[in-house]
């Protein structure tokens, strides 16, 4: 798991959320090849997949 399948399964959405964002924002600058969403868990999940799996909307 990357650390955005981990903030999708922590209680604590708001801060998930702010995290998730300050990932998301430097991702770019650090890689562009490969966006880190779109990086899939040992089970083939993106962490989009997993909050949609999870029932994760927020």
């Amino acid at each position: 798991n990357s650390i955005l399948h981990l903030l999708v399964l922590q209680p604590n959405k708001t801060t998930a959320c702010q995290v998730f964002d300050l990932l998301m924002s430097q991702d770019a600058d650090l890689d562009p090849t490969i966006p880190l969403d779109m990086v899939p868990n040992y089970r083939g999940l993106t962490p989009f997949k997993l909050a949609a799996k999870e029932g994760n909307l927020v």
